[in-house]
C-alpha cells in the first residue's frame, strides 16, 4: 500500500543516516600474558564497517599504553580501564548508554570473566537502559559466559560449530544467538583470497603464526624443529605486536644460523591475509587463526599453549582442514618437525585439507553481524 511504502522508506532513510552516526564501542581485553586474539578480532570487525564510517571506540582492559597506541594507530579511539578504580568500567561505558546511535560490542576474556560472571550480568543491564544494541561475543561449553549468566545484550555471536539462529526470551529481554562459522570475524582483506589453487607437489612456503604475544616462545621452538627436519623450505614467522623485544632478537639470531631453510620475519601485520595467500603450509598455535587459515585453504598444524585450546583443537580437526599436533608441554622433540615434513609432502591431503577450509565459511561474518547490528538498531527506534 502506499502508507507502507512511504513506511519503508522511512526506516530506510533513517537506517542509512544512523549508519554515518553510528558509534561502535568496543570492550576488548588485551595484555601480553592474555593475548591480544579479542583485541584483533575487534579491530577486524571495526574494518568490517569502515563503509558506514562509524566512530570507533576501543574500552581496553588488561591492556597498557604500547596496545592502546596500536589501535590508536589505525585511526581509532582507545581508553585504559583503571582496574583499581572503584566501577571504572561502568563509568566509562556509561558515558555511550544514552547515544541511540551507539552499539557496544563485549570481546572479553572468559577466563577472567568468569571469575565473576553475576559481575558482568550486573554491568550489561545496568548500560541497557537506553536503546543502543548490545553484542558479546562467547565462548564455547565451560568458556561460555552466557551459558552461566543472562547478560542484557542483543546478540550473543559464537563463531564456532554448526551454524544456526535462535532467538530467546530471558529476563533480560529478547536475545538471538547467532552460532556457526557464517558468523566468524575476519579483515575484509580475507574476501580477496577466496581462489587458491591446487596444492604445489610439496610445500615449501611456511608460514608460522603463533598470535599476537606468544608468552611460551612457541615460534622460535617451531623454527628449532622445521631446521632440524626439513630442508629447502623459506619460512615466515609473524612477530606479533605484543612480542617482547628481546624475544624477538632472539629469533633473528636463530634464523641467522639456519642453513637447510631461509627465514624471513613479517612485522605487526594488520592482517594475515597476505600471508596466507602466499603460503602452502601454516604451523602455529591453536587461536583465531586457525579458522583464518581454515577458510583461506590453507593447511595448517596446531599446537595448543594449554588445555582448554587442546579441548577446542581437537574438536576443531574434525573439519578436516587442520591436524593438531597436541599440548606444546607435551611435544617430544622431533614430533612437530617430523610432522611438517610428512604434511609438506602429501599433496593429495593438502588438497583435501583446503576444500574442506573453505566450504566452512564465505569470510564475510564482520559483515553480517554489522548489518545485524544495523537492523536491530532500527527496530529498536521503531518499536
Amino acid at each position: 500500500s502506499p502508507d507502507q511504502k512511504i513506511k519503508n522508506f522511512r526506516i530506510f532513510h533513517n537506517c542509512s543516516s544512523r549508519k554515518e552516526n553510528m558509534t561502535l564501542v568496543f570492550r576488548a581485553d588485551a595484555s601480553h600474558e592474555l593475548g591480544m586474539g579479542h583485541l584483533i578480532r575487534c579491530l577486524h570487525l571495526a574494518e568490517c564497517a569502515a563503509s558506514h564510517n562509524p566512530r570507533n571506540v576501543f574500552v581496553l582492559n588488561f591492556a597498557n599504553n604500547e596496545i592502546a597506541g596500536l589501535v590508536r594507530k589505525q585511526g581509532y579511539e582507545a581508553i585504559l580501564l583503571q582496574e583499581r578504580e572503584p566501577d571504572h568500567e561502568f563509568k566509562v561505558l556509561s558515558q555511550f548508554s544514552q547515544d541511540e546511535n551507539a552499539a557496544f560490542i563485549f570481546d572479553v576474556c572468559h577466563q577472567k570473566t568468569l571469575t565473576d560472571p553475576m559481575g558482568f550480568q550486573s554491568l550489561t543491564r545496568r548500560l541497557a537502559s537506553g536503546k543502543q544494541t548490545s553484542v558479546l561475543i562467547d565462548g564455547l561449553g565451560q568458556h561460555s559466559l552466557s551459558s552461566k549468566t543472562q547478560p542484557a545484550v542483543d546478540f550473543v555471536l559464537i563463531p564456532y560449530g554448526e551454524n544456526s539462529t535462535d532467538e530467546i526470551v530471558t529476563e533480560s529481554g529478547r536475545c538471538t544467538y547467532l552460532r556457526g562459522l557464517r558468523y566468524f570475524i575476519c579483515h575484509p582483506d580475507f574476501q580477496k583470497n577466496r581462489l587458491r589453487p591446487s596444492a604445489p607437489d610439496a610445500a615449501r612456503k611456511i608460514l608460522v603464526s603463533c598470535g599476537g604475544s606468544d608468552p611460551k616462545k612457541i615460534a622460535y621452538f617451531i623454527m628449532e624443529e622445521v631446521e632440524e627436519s626439513c630442508e629447502g623450505l623459506e619460512i615466515r614467522i609473524v612477530i606479533g605486536p605484543a612480542f617482547e623485544p628481546t624475544y624477538i632478537e632472539d629469533l633473528k639470531r636463530l634464523a641467522n644460523q639456519f642453513i637447510k631453510n631461509s627465514c624471513s620475519f613479517i612485522i605487526s601485520p594488520t592482517t594475515l591475509a597476505t600471508q596466507i595467500g602466499w603460503a602452502d603450509l601454516a604451523v602455529g598455535t591453536s587461536g583465531l587463526s586457525k579458522y583464518e587459515f581454515a577458510i583461506s585453504g590453507l593447511p595448517a598444524i596446531l599446537i595448543s599453549i594449554d588445555p582448554a585450546h587442546a579441548e577446542i583443537s581437537d574438536e576443531f580437526i574434525r573439519y578436516g582442514t587442520a591436524v593438531h599436533a597436541g599440548l606444546y608441554e607435551d611435544l617430544p622433540t622431533r614430533r612437530l618437525g617430523e610432522m611438517v615434513h610428512s604434511l609438506a609432502s602429501d599433496q593429495t591431503m593438502r588438497n583435501s585439507m583446503s576444500e574442506k577450509g573453505m566450504s566452512l565459511s564465505h569470510g564475510d561474518g564482520g559483515f553480517i553481524i554489522i548489518d545485524k547490528i544495523w537492523e536491530r538498531q532500527i527496530w529498536k527506534q521503531n518499536n
